[in-house]
């Protein structure tokens, strides 16, 4: 069973520039913090800020925590979900 959403990952070409974003003008503290990837936790999901040279609004990932894994994969295929 999906329990939560745990990160939303947003690809940047300038993760220190979005860090001072997020920092400065929305107030939030990252808790890591390199120039590849850093992490703005908020209450119950964090915002992770990825380096992609190629960065796009339309490349966002979610990483959800689950219970089990293998079961949620097995309900995945079987309802036809294919990963990679």
């Amino acid at each position: 069973m999906l329990k939560s959403i745990k990160y939303v990952i947003v690809r940047v070409s300038d993760v220190s520039k979005m860090v001072s974003f997020w920092r400065d003008n929305i107030g939030l503290e990252p808790s890591y913090a390199t120039g590849v990837w850093s992490e703005i936790p908020m209450e119950n999901i964090v915002i992770a800020l990825l380096h992609d040279e190629n960065a796009s609004p339309r490349r966002t990932g979610i990483v959800f925590e689950v219970d089990d894994i293998h079961e949620i994969v097995k309900k995945l295929k079987a309802r036809g979900v294919k990963g990679k």
